[in-house]
């Protein structure tokens, strides 16, 4: 009886690779199986993030210190 739960109840969760719909549905479209579709789904993500997730800048000191704790080590 707690608020959240109906809110939440109807929300359904599907995974991402898994096909849940008919056997046409999946024909319709590509008919790929699971492996090909996560491979799909993998370069897709690769192709839309950007180069570094991280200002260069804070990259390069990161390197940089790096660098040093080997050589201190």
């Amino acid at each position: 009886m707690h608020p959240s739960t109906l809110k939440n109840c109807r929300r359904f969760w599907e995974p991402l690779v898994s096909e849940n719909k008919s056997y046409v549905e999946w024909e319709k479209k590509g008919s790929l199986d699971i492996k090909q579709k996560a491979n799909k789904m993998f370069k897709q993500i690769l192709e839309n993030s950007p180069d570094m997730m991280i200002d260069k800048a804070i990259s390069m000191d990161l390197e940089k210190y790096v660098k040093h704790v080997k050589e201190t080590a």
